[in-house]
């Protein structure tokens, strides 16, 4: 029972910061589909996985040909 309070204890802790990391800094995400297609999953069959970068998003110039993710 004591390793089952200690897994809560650390959830408790862990969740929190992993939320509030995302929705600062950096979050994981997938593209399928055809709405990115060629530049993003380019044959349609597989998944691509995409770091977005929500920090830089905030005092970033945006030039021609970048992806912008708006959430």
């Amino acid at each position: 029972m004591a390793w089952f309070r200690k897994l809560i204890k650390g959830g408790l802790i862990a969740l929190p910061s992993y939320i509030a990391f995302t929705d600062i800094f950096y979050a994981v995400r997938t593209v399928d589909g055809q709405s990115m297609q060629p530049t993003l999953n380019p044959d349609g069959n597989n998944t691509d996985f995409v770091l977005l970068d929500r920090w830089a998003a905030a005092t970033h110039q945006f030039e021609r040909g970048e992806i912008v993710s708006l959430m």
